[in-house]
């Protein structure tokens, strides 16, 4: 998976923003699930810093994960 496909997920209108808080050195560690263009569902943990998003990884959703997407 490309740094690009894992960006374009940002833009699915149907994310799913995983309502779970976790901080790494006094940093919030924001998580969602997304479909990219391709129709892969990618969960994403990412940080804001000023008006920047920081990608920390991004993976396969979890069939889990795959119903928190499908059931919202």
């Amino acid at each position: 998976m490309s740094l690009e496909e894992a960006c374009e997920a940002f833009f699915d209108p149907f994310l799913f923003v995983v309502d779970e808080e976790e901080f790494i050195d006094d940093e919030l560690r924001e998580k969602l699930i997304a479909m990219t263009p391709d129709w892969r569902l990618l969960f994403i943990v990412y940080v804001m810093r000023q008006d920047r998003i920081r990608l920390i990884s991004a993976r396969e959703a979890t069939n889990a994960e795959r119903m928190l997407y499908e059931t919202q």
